[in-house]
């Protein structure tokens, strides 16, 4: 299909019978001057270098550079192409101690930042500087808990991480063993992806200090990579509650904390990983050199429709023909004298013919809104805009129902958001559209094998996010909860 980015400037074409038309009135008006001096047929022996066939010859070699220039600008369009982009990276759970202990001062001074306060800060910061990694986020006491699966969604995760407060959870405790063992049940399936966890704590192990030991050892067989993060003071410190530093109920005395940096250094050690303090202005930069010895594998192709750009054809012949005019003087070729090419006629009629090819290339346009619209959302989904491109791929679909490139790139917005989406309902929604809208592309396997295939290769993410949902549910304690979750799920690809 032939189409135009800019149709608007096929307005440019009209610039071709104009030329021609004041070539004609110059041509007339040199008759006329000529014929003050006598018969024209008469002064044909006083001008022998003259030709009568160059001048036309120019002229339709300059009005088609013309006519080439201007459809040049309109950015014409061939078919389309699918074009894949790669995305290189590890997984990164991150597990954040929610213990009361946590609201204890950062220092050695009581009234210090406390240590959640300086775990936020510290997390941001790791945040922002991973780049195509994927991260998930938990948080432990006594329980551990799954606040984001692994996603690419950065965005969310500093949402979900300012909202961590100790308080939210009543079942206290320090279980650093349920912690890893819940992140790494976090990373997905696939032993291709590098995989490390970072644990954000004082330390304070209450329950069972051999079993975290263990859970990091079992981590790394597993291949995966375990850092942790101290923050806190050696100095112990007392807990600060609404009503006051926190008592000892058997003691009655205040209860203080202090951080374990030598059990922080054995579990980082036997998680193949790096003990490092938060307080140390060097803390990320060796977390991340450690995070950098974890293989990058590719987390995420994006396959999205492309037009073929043919611009550069129609400016190279446009460049052609200029050059050959430059050659063609206006004097006789003398060899060339008895033949006769081409009479007036001929002239007007190739001068015709070249006007109705333009006016051809003008009607050429079908579709040209639809092509400018999937154009428009490419553009804003290599931006990560999803939701403004699925917007432009709808309007294309309204105007060219039968579109299956823009149907197929308006599932690879439904997919991103997707591996986005927070809420649980909005997330089946969105699987549900996408499944469906790929489903439909790869219908057109005959028509469009290409097209078709990467529509096949994403229905399996959207499988491998229905995966995800599904382990999620296994975590639901709440029988009726569970039935509910499973039925809904189950709903997404009848």
């Amino acid at each position: 299909m032939f189409t135009f980015a800019y149709p608007a400037l096929l307005v440019l074409l009209l610039a071709v019978p104009i030329v021609v038309l004041l070539y004609f009135l110059a041509r007339y008006a040199r008759k006329k001057k000529l014929a003050r001096f006598g018969n024209s047929e008469s002064l044909k022996d006083l001008m022998p270098e003259v030709s009568k066939y160059k001048p036309p010859l120019k002229l339709a070699l300059e009005a088609g550079a013309l006519a080439f220039l201007a459809l040049a600008l309109c950015r014409p369009w061939g078919g389309v192409h699918t074009s894949k982009s790669e995305k290189e990276g590890i997984e990164v759970v991150i597990a954040v101690d929610v213990s009361n202990s946590m609201l204890a001062s950062s220092t050695s001074d009581n009234s210090g930042t406390s240590r959640m306060r300086a775990a936020k800060l510290v997390l941001e910061k790791l945040i922002n500087r991973l780049d195509n990694d994927r991260v998930g986020l938990i948080v432990y006491a006594e329980d551990a808990y799954t606040l984001i699966p692994v996603t690419s969604d950065y965005v969310s995760a500093k949402l979900f991480l300012n909202s961590i407060d100790p308080s939210q959870y009543d079942n206290q405790g320090t279980n650093i063993g349920a912690a890893i063992d819940r992140a790494v049940k976090s990373f997905s399936a696939d032993d291709n992806i590098g995989k490390s966890i970072v644990l954000i704590t004082d330390a304070e192990e209450l329950d069972d200090e051999a079993g975290a030991v263990e859970a990091a050892r079992q981590a790394k067989k597993n291949h995966i990579q375990l850092n942790v993060v101290g923050v806190g003071s050696p100095t112990p410190v007392r807990i600060p509650t609404s009503s006051g530093p926190m008592i000892n109920p058997e003691t009655g005395m205040p209860v203080e904390t202090a951080l374990d940096e030598n059990l922080a250094a054995r579990i980082a050690g036997a998680g193949d990983g790096i003990y490092v303090n938060a307080s140390n202005p060097d803390a990320l930069n060796e977390l991340e050199k450690q995070m950098d010895t974890v293989k990058k594998s590719a987390l995420e192709t994006n396959a999205y429709a492309v037009h073929d750009e043919l611009f550069t054809i129609f400016g190279w012949i446009a460049l052609v023909l200029l050059f050959i005019d430059v050659f063609i003087l206006d004097r006789k070729i003398r060899w060339l004298d008895k033949i006769t090419f081409f009479k007036k006629e001929t002239a007007v009629i190739l001068l015709i013919a070249c006007s109705a090819a333009c006016a051809f290339d003008a009607s050429a346009t079908t579709n040209r809104q639809e092509r400018r619209l999937v154009t428009q959302g490419n553009e804003l989904f290599r931006g990560g805009n999803y939701l403004e491109a699925a917007e432009k791929y709808q309007q294309a679909l309204k105007v060219e129902p039968e579109s299956k490139e823009a149907l197929y790139n308006l599932g690879l917005t439904y997919i991103r958001r997707a591996n986005a989406a927070q809420s649980d309902s909005l997330k089946q929604q969105l699987v549900k559209a996408g499944a469906e809208a790929m489903q439909a592309v790869a219908q057109v396997m005959k028509e469009k094998p290409a097209l078709a295939a990467d529509a096949i290769f994403n229905l399996a993410t959207l499988l491998s996010i229905l995966k995800t949902m599904l382990r999620q549910c296994r975590c639901i304690s709440n029988l009726s909860e569970y039935v509910l979750k499973m039925r809904k799920l189950a709903e997404i690809f009848v």
